[in-house]
């Protein structure tokens, strides 16, 4: 996949083939930004053209209210691997700045998308707004694209059930604990990325050795114990993971934890994935050591029930089957 962070020094390099290109902020790449970019490669496939993306490495409101910026879903580094895995040709993952916020929607469809970019046909979701004021909507790029000669295809939101799908509503599930419901719409386990960094041994000294790890990502799910998956060198380990402050043992302050069940090994300074699975319980206070490590050998047969009969270490299947916007889009509008 080819990657454009600037136009002005990397437009030389975009491929001959005309562009059928996606835009969006795509934070998450949950279920409803796997319909808009699939049906982009899908049709790009079908007339021989070239898929390509357009997105953002800052959340857009992070530029435009500062004060309260929303809590990224995905690293800016894993967001791009997983586009490059939905069969994408070219993404132009531009810089969100002050001066593309104040661009008038007129001038990013003038500009941008049809002088810079050449596009053939831009699909959008249907709730996708963008330009200063978020002016810009499904209704002017199929005006402005009558008149500069691109067609304009317009995915309906997805929903699960009497849900809609959206990046707000993944957050404040995840932020709740609730990490089943959010894999629902995401169509994948939430997972976070981090380096195993040295702790304080606590773990090992009580039966339960954890990995402590420093994690790339913004947002993580509520304190609380949970039964995940965790995944490096390309295999997957059943796991269970503590985030929190740790109350039995005051002044250790806050921690993610990961212990690895049935594992012996030196993990320190390696990148982990956990995938998270189902939140077992809330983190909370014991009397002593006894009843902890009590505690946490119920809190592991848990985890080991949730995760399933394939306890042992297996080859790991992410990202898993990519959504297909014809399951649930089929006839999008088109202009």
């Amino acid at each position: 996949m080819l990657v454009i962070n600037n136009l002005a020094e990397d437009l030389r390099n975009l491929p001959p083939h005309r562009l059928v290109m996606a835009v969006g902020n795509f934070d998450g790449l949950h279920l409803g930004h796997q319909a808009v970019i699939g049906r982009a490669v899908d049709t790009a496939r079908q007339q021989e053209y070239a898929a390509a993306v357009l997105t953002f490495k800052q959340h857009p409101r992070s530029v435009l209210q500062p004060e309260r910026p929303p809590l990224l879903l995905l690293p800016p580094g894993e967001k791009v691997r997983r586009i490059a895995r939905m069969g994408v040709d070219v993404l132009v993952h531009l810089d969100f700045t002050q001066e593309l916020a104040a661009m008038s929607a007129e001038d990013f469809i003038r500009e941008v998308l049809s002088r810079e970019l050449k596009v053939s046909q831009i699909v959008i979701g249907k709730n996708f707004r963008f330009g200063k004021g978020r002016q810009g909507c499904p209704e002017l790029l199929r005006e402005e694209g009558h008149r500069l000669g691109f067609q304009v295809i317009v995915i309906p939101p997805v929903r699960i059930g009497d849900e809609e799908v959206s990046s707000s509503r993944i957050r404040q599930l995840l932020l709740e604990g609730d990490v089943r419901k959010a894999a629902i719409l995401l169509n994948r386990d939430y997972e976070v990325v981090g380096e195993v960094v040295p702790g304080d041994g606590r773990g090992r000294l009580i039966g339960f050795p954890t990995a402590n790890l420093k994690v790339l990502n913004e947002l993580i799910p509520r304190d609380g114990v949970y039964a995940v998956w965790a995944v490096f060198e390309g295999k997957r380990h059943p796991a269970m993971m503590n985030l929190g402050l740790r109350p039995t043992f005051p002044g250790s302050g806050a921690a993610l934890e990961v212990h690895l069940i049935d594992f012996a090994g030196d993990l320190y300074g390696r990148s982990l994935s956990i995938h998270f699975v189902e939140r077992i319980r809330e983190e909370r206070t014991f009397a002593g050591i006894d009843a902890l490590k009590r505690q946490l050998a119920l809190d592991r047969s848990e985890a080991l029930q949730i995760l399933g009969p394939a306890h042992s270490v297996m080859e790991s299947p992410w990202p898993g089957n990519l959504f297909r916007p014809a399951d649930v889009n089929k006839g999008g509008n088109s202009h």
